[in-house]
């Protein structure tokens, strides 16, 4: 937020200067036409630094960052659908011994209970690339993938190769060659932001290369889409390089919180499901669900604008926040045109209003001939104010959870700034005539 300080003062103070220049070059026009002039180089102007100094796209940041700290678990509705983390957390890892790797044994009986159920996707994140420690565990596991029934349901998470920088390079799972099964897989291309690594992005797809091949792999996200909506195109959906994650859920290491069931989102141990003497036989059924590990040796905590949580969690809120809101709606050249022309057109109505210096002394043309200044300054402040209340507060609302409020802040202050700065030119020119003309 201090970087948005510090760049509202710079732009004042640039504005202040390119109001100050142009001004000379216009003054003798009318003031709507001269404050449209002034007001449109001066934004040119601020705009330029802005783009120059990435503002716009930080500040909209911080913007959905707050909306998302304020609404993160709020849920007061159950949702359509219910996602479940099976969570392989420390006390359950403590309890096999803390492997080097995942045991297989133990993900294989963690499916077996799952799919016994009737979800409606199951998405495992759990590194496949390896053999485990026990060769028969490992072979077990790769049985039983491949005698799962509708398996389009199941998604496995592939391991990215990042060492070489001109491609992305999937790696293959131990078990790959053994199982005509594996029908469907994804890769987390979470984006994290480069000074405070918070993950606030994905991709919905991306172009990889798998066993020497150049594949487009789909985000968990859209394997996602297309099962909810039974999508037989299986094509990805609105793919952007840049999709926005709404987070619903946050993520408590805190042993306690396991098997606190939030409205919309369950977290269960691993540990604790395994050791169940029974399972309810539809605990798991329509659910989204996500087998991920949060312990220690997982190395795999994510930095989020709403707290810390393993990429599992992460998973599930970006799965949440697409079938949810959907691809994040961008603000586009044209629409941030309307908006700049709107609040142009207003602060230049105010300014006419106020205006007191007119070519040959005449009143501004847009008012009544014979109009007091105080009646002109009071018209001023109603439309101010008109503006303020009746338009932009209710706005606000809409942009700031869009994070489009970067674009309109940055308006709206070059425009105040350029109004009053024209009016204190204006003021100074009446008493100086010499100032502000040239000729």
């Amino acid at each position: 937020m201090e970087k948005l300080f510090f760049f509202t003062g710079l732009a004042i103070f640039f504005s202040y200067f390119v109001v100050r220049i142009v001004y000379q070059y216009v003054h003798w026009l009318h003031p709507f036409i001269r404050f449209f002039l002034v007001g449109s180089i001066t934004y040119g102007v601020v705009y330029g630094l802005a783009v120059g100094t990435d503002i716009i796209r930080k500040n909209a940041d911080i913007a959905l960052d707050l909306m998302n700290q304020l609404y993160v678990d709020t849920e007061q509705v159950s949702s359509e659908r219910k996602y479940i983390l099976i969570d392989i957390d420390n006390r359950t890892y403590k309890e096999w011994g803390m492997p080097l790797h995942m045991p297989r044994d133990k993900l294989r009986d963690i499916l077996k209970v799952v799919t016994s159920t009737k979800p409606m996707l199951i998405v495992v994140d759990i590194d496949l690339a390896f053999h485990g420690t026990d060769q028969k565990h490992d072979n077990e596991l790769a049985t039983y993938i491949e005698q799962i029934k509708d398996n389009d349901r199941l998604i496995f998470m592939r391991a990215i190769d990042s060492s070489q920088s001109d491609t992305l390079r999937a790696k293959r799972f131990y078990f790959e060659d053994s199982s005509a099964n594996l029908k469907n897989w994804a890769i987390p291309l979470f984006e994290a932001d480069d000074e405070d690594f918070k993950i606030r992005s994905w991709k919905l797809t991306q172009d990889v290369t798998l066993n020497g091949a150049h594949i487009e792999h789909k985000a968990p996200q859209v394997h996602a889409y297309l099962k909810v909506n039974n999508d037989t195109n299986n094509k990805p959906v609105n793919p952007d390089d840049h999709q926005r994650i709404i987070y619903s859920h946050t993520y408590n290491y805190d042993k306690d919180s396991i098997g606190k069931s939030k409205i919309g989102y369950v977290r269960i141990s691993a540990g604790d499901l395994l050791n169940a003497d029974t399972a309810s036989s539809n605990q798991f059924d329509g659910s989204i669900v996500i087998i991920g590990a949060s312990h220690s040796l997982s190395h795999d905590r994510r930095r989020t604008p709403v707290g810390e949580m393993p990429g599992a969690m992460v998973i599930l809120n970006a799965i949440k926040s697409m079938l949810t809101y959907g691809p994040m709606p961008r603000f586009s050249g044209g629409t941030s045109f309307i908006i700049f022309l709107a609040l142009l057109v207003i602060s230049g109505l105010m300014y006419s209003a106020r205006s007191t210096s007119m070519p040959n002394g005449s009143k501004p043309r847009l008012l009544p001939t014979g109009i007091a200044p105080e009646v002109a300054n009071l018209l001023a402040l109603t439309i101010k104010m008109f503006f303020i209340n009746i338009i932009f507060i209710p706005i606000s609302f809409y942009i700031l959870s869009y994070g489009f409020w970067s674009y309109i802040y940055l308006t709206f202050i070059t425009l105040s700034f350029t109004y009053q700065f024209l009016i204190k030119i204006e003021l100074a020119t009446v008493k100086n005539p010499e100032i502000g003309d040239i000729s």
